[in-house]
């Protein structure tokens, strides 16, 4: 198996769906001949070198394990030669229910053998990009279109190595108002009908930006940020999939790892409207879960295309 900062990086994220236990390389690799050599179950295609491409399925429970990428060589060199070549491995669990849908861009990362996922949605304001589950299943799709792009529907879960429970922010009408998004608000004046779709920020006065801004600014010196804004998505880091959250808990379970017995918590966490699915260690999640709190980490996003 290759060594290199991609590996590294994958295995520190195992302890998020209960394999703390592996804390080095050698572990990991165990880890993955044992997936290959035991799946729960197996998919194959051809990838884009010519040759059959597979998915080694490795379920620690019900949705949730390690998946390990593998080109075939059908004809190898020598005997000594392994037919099975380690390109990629993740650790994942796949989201229940979908998450966002429409336009969705897929390139391959540049020094492994998985890929990213990209899609717009307004609801975030950045454009999302997810680490790839279903691989096999893009492969196959993409023999069958001429461009780089496919309209489908994404599943997003992610995993955290850090996170928290925090209180929820009280909702008023009061605070509503006060945080409402120029443009979408009843007008003071004129007809009083909503946006109907169009940019309408220039009906907002220039004044009213200003008086906002300050309100906020005035609320920030004197309350912890977190009591102000209900939810936040941002990127993270330098790692493209990774991004800071803040999100409310609307469902929660606690799983348990059937080859380690680890517990792991699984969220259902809306952030900024967006239904998305979170799993993180036990012993690293501070707080309790319950219903309305929030979650707030830092995690990677991961996302299964449903192809149309």
């Amino acid at each position: 198996m290759p060594c290199n900062g991609f590996f590294k990086y994958m295995h520190s994220y195992l302890r998020a769906v209960g394999y703390s236990n592996i804390d080095n390389l050698q572990k990991t690799e165990e880890l993955i001949q044992k997936a290959i050599k035991d799946p729960t179950y197996v998919l194959e295609t051809k990838s884009t070198s010519g040759r059959p491409a597979r998915e080694y399925y490795y379920e620690c429970t019900k949705d949730m394990g390690i998946c390990v990428l593998c080109e075939i060589d059908d004809d190898p060199v020598c005997e000594s030669e392994t037919p099975v070549r380690v390109v990629g491995y993740f650790p994942y669990y796949k989201g229940e229910y979908t998450s966002v849908s429409g336009d969705i861009f897929v390139e391959k990362k540049v020094d492994t053998g998985s890929f990213h996922g990209m899609c717009h949605d307004s609801r975030f304001g950045i454009a999302l990009i997810f680490s790839l589950q279903n691989t096999v299943d893009y492969l196959n799709s993409r023999m069958k279109t001429k461009n780089g792009s496919y309209s489908g529907e994404v599943r997003l879960s992610a995993l955290s190595l850090e996170g928290r429970i925090i209180l929820p922010v009280e909702k008023s009408m009061k605070n509503t108002e006060s945080l409402i998004i120029p443009g979408k608000r009843k007008a003071e004046s004129g007809s009083g009908s909503y946006d109907t779709g169009k940019d309408s920020a220039t009906e907002i006065p220039e004044d009213d930006y200003f008086l906002k801004g300050s309100m906020i600014l005035d609320r920030a010196r004197k309350e912890d940020i977190f009591s102000i804004v209900d939810t936040t998505f941002m990127p993270h880091g330098t790692e493209t999939d990774v991004y800071s959250m803040v999100g409310e808990i609307t469902e929660f379970v606690l799983l348990i790892n059937e080859h380690t017995d680890e517990p792991v918590w699984l969220l259902d966490v809306v952030c900024k409207g967006v239904p998305m699915q979170v799993c993180i260690n036990k012993s690293d999640l501070l707080g309790v879960p319950d219903y309305g709190r929030r979650f707030r980490g830092i995690v990677w996003m991961q996302g299964r295309i449903k192809f149309f």
